[in-house]
Order: C-alpha cells, then structure tokens, then sequence
C-alpha cells in the first residue's frame, strides 16, 4: 500500500475517500484541516507546522504550542474538544504510524496525560461530557475515556474505520461508520441499533427534533427515527455527503461535495423552495466541513477557498470572505467573532456580522 500525502486538494481528498472504501488504508502524515476551536480568551489550532498552537482570541499572539522543542505531530484532522480546564485532541507523530489522544492543559499547554490505545488516525472530533471524552478513531473503534487521566472507560468496536465523530442527545450517543452504518449506542457503550446505509458514512449525525441525520458516499441523507433507527426519509445529491448537517427551525441544511448547500424539510426530506434557487445554494467547491448557524446566519466553509454567511431564511449571502486556502474543517463563534482556517495552515478572525477581518495566522510575509 503507498503513502499519500494530504495536502488539503480536493482532488487528494476524494482519492482518500475512495481508497478507504474499496477497504485499502493508506497511511496519513501530513498537517491535516488545522481544525480548531476557541474559548474567549484563545484559538487552539492544529497546525501544518506539526504544533497544536495557542493564539491569543484579541490579537493571535502564540501563548503556546505542542509539543515542545523539536518535536512534530502530525494528522490534525479533529476539532479539539474543550472545556475549562482540559484540550482533548488526537494526533499521529510525525511518520503517520504511532497515534495518541492528548489531554493538555488549555491555558499553558502543558501534557497532563496521553492515550496510546488508538491504533489509526483520529479523524473525528472528540466529544467532552460529563467527564468522559468519546474518540472515533481509523482502527474501526470507539473510545470512552476517562478526563482524568485517559484510561478507558469502555471500547466498541464497528467492522471498518471510524471518522465520525460522536454525538450525544439524551442517554444515547450515535455516530457513522465507514462500514455503511449508523450507529446507536447507550452511554455505557452498548448498541442500541445499527442501520444499515447504501455508502460508507464520515461524518458526524445531526440529532434533532427526535431524529438522527447522516450522509453517506452514496451521495444519500438518511433522516432516521432517533428511538428505533427507522428510516423516515432520505434524499439523494449529486455527490458525497460528509458535514454535519445543521437543523434549525424545522430545516436541515446539509452540505455536500457538489458543491451545494441543501435546505430540506426536516420531516419529510422535500426541499425547501424558498431558500435560495429552489433550496439549494451553490458555491465554487466542494462543501466537506459542517455548517454553522448563528443568529439567523448559516456558515460553510468550501474548497473553493471561500468562506459563505448565508441568510438562513432566505439563502443570500451576507457576506464572503476569501481566505486564501480550502476550507475542509468547521468555524466556530465566540462572543461574535467568527474563528476558521484552512488546510493550508491559516487561521483567521472575522467578524461575524460584516466578514471583516480581525486578523489572520500567520501573518502575510509582506506585512
């Protein structure tokens, strides 16, 4: 099997894909999506620089980075989870082989323990609750571990790889699995269901409204009842789904790799007309990371290098920033600011209103 080098191209990002599904696993090592997240006080980034990096919110001054020294990481393909006093995340060294979850301190960035049960890549975001943290991870399983220290709590194990991440609603946590399947488990680690779907499934399920939405790379949405896994509905694009859909106000808005953002009716999948051009915008590129909805606004980053604010009534733009790189992994809000960044190592503050920059890391070699 050879080694493919990621580099954030679309083109690279679909071969992955394909590769996973015919059940061959390259091996990843390279800077990933610098997924991030943020709190009021700092951005954590994982970066192409082979750190998990610490930006002051205000101004992207680095108040730290992981590890230290000389030392790389590399695969930061997941979104830190964080709470007050821990950053969870998962990182492969700087060969790709050797995968471990981090638990650091968030305000120094010091390593308060490591998990080194994972056996593949991390590609989901890990889920922070009450105490645990749930980790999907390439090695066909998910992790319950301990916050305290990064022991197991529990193990379940699925037949392929996991890139999903994990969601919670209630006592039930559910998750896709490249093994065509959705899953329901208790937060004891038991399986509630499994519903079985046309494509292998990457990205992390929508629960709302007492439904659970998932795509596949059959290029097919699956509304499910949350209860039983039974299939209410399911809607057919023109290519893969892999964001997390958003659900608000009756409507799942759902991004796709043809590109489009589609507005569908939560109950019955049919779209909604009045969005958009008959319930579907469309942007330049390939629409991989999660849509985020703000204040009447949705946000979707794309391939296209373009970061869209939509009217989430109607489907204008607000707004469009160009942040010089693809957009493969999800913003986040805080406080009013708009944090993202690209697979080509950027991270970038807006405002989220107006799309005016605040700042970007790091900064142009000309400034």
């Amino acid at each position: 099997m050879g080694k493919y080098a990621w580099k954030g191209a679309m083109a690279l990002l679909l071969l992955l894909v394909a590769v996973a599904v015919t059940g061959c696993g390259p091996q990843l090592a390279d800077g990933g999506w610098s997924a991030l997240n943020a709190d009021s006080s700092s951005v954590y980034v994982g970066l192409n620089t082979g750190k998990m990096t610490a930006l002051a919110a205000d101004n992207a001054q680095v108040r730290w980075t992981f590890p230290a020294g000389n030392d790389r990481l590399a695969n930061f393909y997941n979104a830190p989870a964080l709470s007050q006093n821990l950053l969870i995340f998962g990182a492969s060294d700087s060969t790709g082989r050797i995968n471990k979850v981090y638990g650091l301190d968030p305000a120094t960035g010091q390593q308060r323990w490591e998990f080194d049960g994972v056996k593949d890549t991390v590609v989901g975001n890990p889920l922070l609750d009450n105490g645990t943290v749930y980790v999907t991870s390439a090695d066909h399983n998910v992790y319950a571990l301990d916050t305290q220290n990064g022991q197991p709590r529990w193990t379940f194990t699925t037949e392929n790889w996991v890139w999903s991440g994990v969601v919670r609603d209630g006592d039930r946590l559910f998750f896709g699995g490249m093994d065509k399947s959705i899953y329901a488990l208790t937060t004891g680690g038991q399986q509630v269901w499994r519903f079985q779907t046309q494509g292998a499934v990457p990205g992390t399920p929508a629960v709302a409204g007492g439904m659970v939405y998932a795509g596949d790379l059959s290029s097919t949405l699956y509304a499910l009842n949350e209860q039983t896994g039974q299939q209410v509905w399911q809607f057919k694009a023109s290519n893969w789904f892999w964001g997390q859909p958003a659900v608000v106000n009756g409507i799942v808005y759902a991004p796709s790799l043809d590109n489009r953002l589609y507005a569908l009716d939560a109950k019955t999948g049919a779209k909604v007309t009045s969005f958009a051009n008959q319930g579907v915008f469309t942007a330049q590129g390939a629409l991989r990371a999660d849509v985020v909805y703000a204040d009447g606004t949705l946000y979707v980053g794309s391939e296209d290098q373009k970061l869209y604010a939509l009217d989430a009534t109607t489907g204008a733009p607000r707004w469009t920033y160009d942040a010089g790189g693809p957009i493969l992994s999800t913003p986040i809000i805080v406080n009013g600011t708009l944090y993202g960044s690209t697979s080509n190592g950027k991270a970038f503050a807006l405002d989220a209103k107006t799309g005016n920059q605040r700042w970007v890391y790091p900064q142009p070699a000309n400034k």
